[in-house]
């Protein structure tokens, strides 16, 4: 009885966008198309597929996964690959979504950031620390600021 309300308590509210999933092999194709290795073995892949959303609804729903930069602390005890982790976690938790976590260079030398599927061919990157000028904004694998991402993981 108790688990009853329980399973109720924790279904999900009903998602306001539209929901699209491709399965796992398709997305690590897809990655390295676009020249982006894997970090992990094919045996560790997490899921059976990674669930998405399309650019518009990304627009909105990502601005969740920006953090302040008070959070930030040196020495490596929180930076730029824990604001990756948190984004990908808070996407799946709050959203449902997968959000991957990205690894290249920048301008200021190697850097994480953040990764979404907006197709099923078409994909973009940001930072989810608030810090960077380009925090607020869905970039394109070639973009402006020279941020570019080469190998990623879930």
């Amino acid at each position: 009885m108790c688990f009853k309300w329980l399973k109720r308590k924790l279904e999900p509210e009903p998602f306001t966008f539209p929901v699209y999933y491709m399965h796992w092999d398709v997305l690590s194709a897809l990655l390295e198309s676009k020249g982006l290795r894997c970090q992990i073995e094919d045996r560790d892949k997490p899921d059976n597929y990674h669930y998405y959303t399309d650019l518009a609804s990304w627009t909105v729903l990502f601005k969740d996964l920006i953090f302040s930069a008070e959070n930030y602390a040196l020495y490596e005890r929180r930076d730029c690959d824990d604001y990756a982790k948190k984004a990908s976690a808070e996407a799946a938790w709050k959203h449902g979504l997968g959000c991957l976590q990205v690894f290249g260079n920048t301008p200021d030398g190697r850097h994480a950031f953040a990764l979404v599927v907006v197709s099923e061919t078409d994909v973009r990157i940001f930072d989810p620390n608030a810090i960077f000028e380009c925090a607020g904004e869905l970039l394109e694998l070639d973009n402006e600021y020279d941020w570019a991402p080469d190998c990623w993981k879930p």
